[in-house]
């Protein structure tokens, strides 16, 4: 009688202990969503047919341990272009009284990494410089390759302005 209580309790612990596993590598594996939206193309080197794509970008992290973003590149005619290591201007604003202007702002492209916190988001302005005329004021989807502390990267053509899980 003693020998089945200890084999019973012996299978649900290890039941238990099977659970408890597939438990962790579900609720810890990468979850996020990225919705790329508005870009801009600008001027960036004229002498070597080069333009600067600054493009807005919002990442949430569904998961319950923080993240980093550690590499986001651009795929333009099947070449992977870095994203800028460092900050370039996205936009300005600047407010007056009359003619006085009293306050001003300058939003910057992040650099990489991008830490997220668990549940967390970020947002902001991301800048690559691509070759000229590749990339139109009007493309609706863009093909990007996304890198993590977790998991292997991903390369996905993301709809502008659509939430995209990766």
């Amino acid at each position: 009688m003693l020998s089945i209580i200890v084999d019973i309790i012996g299978i649900a612990g290890f039941v238990l202990s099977v659970v408890n596993v597939f438990y962790h590598f579900i609720s810890n594996r990468r979850r996020i969503t990225i919705c790329f939206g508005n870009y801009d193309l600008n001027e960036f080197d004229r002498t070597n047919n080069k333009e600067l794509l600054i493009i807005q970008f919002k990442i949430a992290n569904l998961s319950q341990i923080p993240i980093s973003i550690t590499r986001i590149q651009i795929l333009v005619n099947e070449t992977l272009f870095e994203s800028e290591s460092r900050p370039h201007i996205a936009e300005e604003f600047t407010w007056s009284y009359g003619d006085k202007p009293y306050h001003n702002v300058v939003i910057e492209s992040k650099t990489l990494p991008i830490n997220i916190n668990s549940l967390g988001a970020e947002s902001g302005y991301i800048a690559f410089v691509v070759p000229r005329d590749k990339i139109s004021n009007y493309e609706k989807a863009l093909n990007f390759r996304i890198c993590t502390n977790r998991g292997r990267a991903v390369q996905k053509t993301f709809l502008l302005h659509e939430d995209i899980r990766v």
